[in-house]
């Protein structure tokens, strides 16, 4: 299992790099499970470092991105 840094590096790539957010049909769990962490504790980390749950961060990235 990656460590916490690593889990968060990883969803910044698959946002950012990726753009895995562009499937519509992929949830935050969904993205965790490809990571390899826990919903809980990247959501934590995500809570503590954004503001945010990784669900509205995810609706975030589709709504700024959408044509």
């Amino acid at each position: 299992m990656k460590t916490i840094d690593e889990s968060y590096a990883a969803f910044g790539r698959l946002m950012n790099e990726e753009e895995i957010f562009r499937d519509g049909s992929l949830t935050f769990e969904d993205i965790c499970a490809r990571i390899g962490t826990q919903k809980d504790a990247l959501e934590s980390v995500l809570l503590e470092e954004l503001g945010m749950r990784g669900d509205a961060i995810l609706d975030k990235y589709r709504e700024t991105t959408a044509p």
